[in-house]
């Protein structure tokens, strides 16, 4: 695919839930949308920040329940957390997440996806996305308009790294 073009009416750098709120509403008014992703799909909060820290939560405060009891007549116990069968199944429910509120969002929409770097080329005439895809070769998109990725300050690390962190492996 080196060397191809292609023109659309909104071209996203970034996949995160923002960058999927523009492209679900500019293809729901029936505009073409290019969306380009360098690393994994859906940004800080489905990957390592909301849904990671939520399940990791649940699962501590079911934890809580078990040690402190509470019911006349009812024995609890909790064994010390098996973190490597924990970070798994918290891997495996942002797995899922990430497949039906990203993914699967672009192909309901119609967008175009796709993995690779971009970084801006042109002028400001005359814009353009230049795109090393992951696969290999290149893409040029040219758009009317161009949305930018957003990360929250201090968001650092990848999925990988974040993986060694709780299990102390690596993928």
């Amino acid at each position: 695919m080196t060397g191809d073009a292609t023109r659309t009416d909104l071209a996203v750098v970034g996949s995160g839930s923002a960058a999927f709120a523009a492209a679900i509403a500019a293809s729901s008014r029936g505009l073409d949308v290019v969306m380009v992703e360098r690393g994994t799909v859906g940004g800080t909060c489905v990957n390592t920040g909301c849904i990671p820290s939520k399940a990791l939560l649940a699962a501590a405060t079911a934890r809580h329940g078990a040690l402190a009891g509470g019911f006349p007549g009812v024995t609890t116990t909790a064994a010390r957390p098996d973190w490597p069968a924990l970070a798994g199944g918290t891997f495996d429910l942002v797995d899922e997440m990430r497949s039906a509120k990203y993914t699967d969002l672009a192909t309901a929409y119609g967008w175009r996806l796709v993995a690779g770097t971009a970084s801006f080329t042109g002028d400001a005439a005359a814009p353009a996305l230049h795109i090393d895809l992951a696969a290999g070769g290149t893409l040029r998109v040219e758009a009317a308009h161009y949305l930018h990725r957003a990360r929250p300050r201090g968001a650092r690390g990848s999925i990988a790294a974040v993986r060694r962190r709780l299990t102390g492996t690596s993928p």
